[in-house]
């Protein structure tokens, strides 16, 4: 995708019912906006469908298209640190960090660096507006 199409998209994506269909490698992605409580987000819809199962397993679909969320514990205050440690107090916010994934994305530039950093050929295919 050129930068002007990408500008493009991220014009039409702004309300609700808007969609735009992309060709990202060999599968077809539909982009739709949908209001999430009090605001808007993308809805990613790979080939026509969004199946629960990427979200719980590790498969090409959720790595070229759900949004990685990373959790972090909050860090350690300087005293607890001095007290437990350093390594121990790395080594724990380490092991709780766990990295989740959702099919909504609340930033369409942010999907759109995604999509291009983990496809080798991102295409517009088609558009609508509501």
């Amino acid at each position: 995708m050129t930068r002007d199409e990408c500008l493009k998209v991220e014009q039409l994506l702004v309300f609700p019912g808007a969609s735009v269909r992309l060709q990202c490698d060999q599968y077809y992605v539909a982009l739709e906006v949908q209001r999430d409580k009090m605001r808007m987000v993308v809805m990613v819809y790979v080939d026509g469908y969004f199946k629960g199962k990427w979200i719980t397993e590790d498969c090409e679909e959720r790595r070229r298209f759900l949004r990685p969320i990373t959790h972090r514990p909050k860090p350690y205050t300087p005293k607890q640190v001095r007290l437990l440690g350093k390594k121990w107090c790395d080594a724990q916010r380490e092991k709780h960090t766990h990295t989740y994934y959702l099919p909504i994305w609340t930033s369409t530039r942010a999907l759109l660096r995604h999509l291009h950093k983990h496809n080798s050929s991102v295409e517009l295919v088609a558009t609508r507006e509501e």
